[in-house]
Order: structure tokens, then sequence, then C-alpha cells
């Protein structure tokens, strides 16, 4: 029977790391779809009754989204878009 010695830490984070570079890429794509996917998906959330998903997508982009109607889509609403006033 063999046994192989313990890795150590800094070892085994730089293995990590090199997982993480050679798909660099497929995570950057990951992170761009699901930035622009989420405001689309929070209307949804709130029309299929997952208020909590809704209200936490919507204060996530409500420091960075302009939040003025006559620039914006509605999805679920009367209208699909606003005149401004």
């Amino acid at each position: 029977m063999t046994t192989t010695a313990p890795t150590p830490p800094r070892v085994r984070f730089l293995m990590r790391m090199e997982r993480v570079f050679r798909r660099w890429l497929a995570i950057f794509v990951l992170i761009f779809a699901l930035f622009n996917l989420l405001p689309l998906l929070a209307p949804a959330f709130m029309q299929a009754g997952w208020d909590a998903a809704g209200n936490v997508v919507y204060n996530l982009y409500g420091t960075i989204s302009h939040q003025l109607a006559n620039r914006s889509f509605f999805l679920y609403g009367e209208q699909v878009m606003y005149a401004p006033d």
C-alpha cells in the first residue's frame, strides 16, 4: 500500500488558480451573461410570485440603473413603453 505525502496548501492554491486561469474566458462570459440577464428575469420572478428573488435583483441593479419610466420596458405592465411627459 502506497501513501502519498499531503499537498501543501500553497501548492493546492496554485493548482486551483491554474484551473481558473485556463477557463478565464468561460468564467468571464458566464458572469457577463448573468449580469445582463438578471434585469430581464426580475419582472418574470415577480410575475411568477417569487417576490424575494425579484426584489433582490431590483435592489442590486437599483444603484446602477436609471429607473426612469420613459427609458424602460414593462414586460408585465399595462403598457410596454411609456412616453415622456
